[in-house]
């Protein structure tokens, strides 16, 4: 598989939040694009983005881990996802269902915060 960077880290993002559950319609997967919001770096609060309290899975990508808080900024009970070992995809359960309302994700040991500014050079 070939690996697209940009600064050392990869250009897709390292978590997609799912909001839907699996086996509806059929038995086949009712996630669709609009059900899904991709995570790139930490975030301090999800109601910025309209997406509080509708977490159900998470998929995480190979290299990363994302721990989903029940509060704002990294607050109240949590849940982690560990694939920074792994090299392919793994899509967990959260054990707080539409709970989460912010996240840190991690690529191998270091958070990815303000990833945007940080990893692409942009200022504001």
């Amino acid at each position: 598989m070939t690996s697209f960077t940009l600064k050392g880290l990869p250009i897709y993002p390292g978590a997609l939040m799912l909001n839907g559950s699996v086996g509806t319609n059929g038995g086949t997967n009712s996630y669709g694009l609009s059900n899904t919001f991709p995570i790139y770096g930490s975030i301090d609060d999800y109601s910025i983005y309209g997406i509080s309290d509708i977490d159900d899975h998470y998929i995480i990508a190979p290299g990363f881990k994302l721990t989903v808080y029940t509060n704002h900024q990294g607050g109240g009970s949590s849940s982690t996802f560990d694939n920074t070992s792994g090299t392919t995809f793994v899509k967990f359960l959260t054990k707080y269902i539409n709970s989460g309302t912010s996240c840190k994700l991690y690529y191998g040991t270091t958070e990815l915060n303000n990833v945007y500014t940080e990893t692409l050079g942009t200022t504001t």
